[in-house]
C-alpha cells in the first residue's frame, strides 16, 4: 500500500518511523508547507519525498493520504482531489492512531526500563554473593595452610619420639589426607566462582550497552 501524509508536525514524526517499518507499506512523501516541520526534517533522514504542495504529493500516486494538519478547509481540499480509488484518513482517526502509538512505544520503554534496573540489582546481588564466597573461601584455604603447618610440625615432633610416637603420626596423616581432600574440593569451587564472576561482568554489560541504547534512543 502506498501512503502519503499531510501535514508534517509531532504526529508526523510518531507514525513515520512505524509505517517504514512495516514492509507492505511505502510512503511515496510528506507534505507541509514549513519546510523545518519535525516530520518534514525526518522524512529527509528516511528518504522519503517531502512536498510544499499538495497537488505534487498526490502526484506520487497513493493509495491513502493521511491528514494531520486537523485543517477543515485542508481535509475539504483532498477530498475534492482523490480519485476513486484514494481514500483519506481524516485528522481526527489520524490523531489517535498516533496518541494510541505513542503510548505504546512509552509503555515499551517503561518496560525495558524496568527490566534493565532488575538486571542492574541481580548483577549487584551476584556481585555480594560472589564477595561473600570468596571471603569464606580465603577463610578456608588460611585454616588448611595453617593444619598444614601444624601437620608438618606435629610429624616433625612425632618422628622426634620414635616408636611412642606411631600412635599420633598416624593420627597427624590422616588430619593431612582431610586437609588435602578438602584443598582437592575447593578447586572446583574457586573456578566455578571465577566462571560466574565473569558471567556476571558480561551481564552488566550488556545491561549498561542496553542502556546506552535507550538513552540514545530517546535522545
Amino acid at each position: 500500500m502506498k501512503i502519503a501524509i499531510v501535514g508534517a508536525g509531532q504526529a508526523c514524526q510518531t507514525l513515520l518511523p512505524v509505517l517504514c517499518s512495516i514492509d507492505s507499506i511505502s510512503v511515496t512523501g510528506v507534505s507541509d508547507i514549513n519546510e523545518n516541520a519535525p516530520g518534514i526534517l525526518l522524512a529527509k533522514e528516511l528518504g522519503i519525498s517531502i512536498f510544499t504542495h499538495m497537488k505534487d504529493l498526490m502526484a506520487t500516486g497513493p493509495d491513502l493520504i493521511i491528514e494531520l494538519t486537523g485543517n477543515r478547509k485542508v481535509a475539504e481540499i483532498l477530498a475534492e482531489m482523490k480519485s476513486e480509488n484514494q481514500q483519506v484518513l481524516t485528522s481526527g482517526s489520524a490523531l489517535l492512531m498516533c496518541k494510541v502509538i505513542s503510548g505504546n512505544q512509552l509503555t515499551s520503554s517503561r518496560m525495558v526500563t524496568s527490566a534493565t534496573d532488575a538486571i542492574e540489582q541481580l548483577v549487584q546481588n551476584l556481585d555480594s554473593m560472589l564477595k561473600t564466597f570468596r571471603n569464606s573461601f580465603s577463610t578456608i584455604e588460611k585454616i588448611l595452610i595453617q593444619s598444614k603447618m601444624i601437620s608438618m610440625n606435629a610429624s616433625i615432633e612425632a618422628a622426634r619420639a620414635g616408636s611412642s610416637g606411631n600412635a599420633f603420626a598416624v593420627v597427624v596423616s590422616r588430619i593431612e589426607d582431610l586437609s588435602n581432600q578438602i584443598n582437592q574440593a575447593l578447586t572446583p569451587l574457586s573456578k566455578g566462582a571465577d566462571s560466574c564472576s565473569e558471567m556476571v561482568e558480561k551481564v552488566r554489560i550488556l545491561d549498561l550497552e542496553l542502556k546506552k541504547s535507550l538513552t540514545l534512543d530517546k535522545g
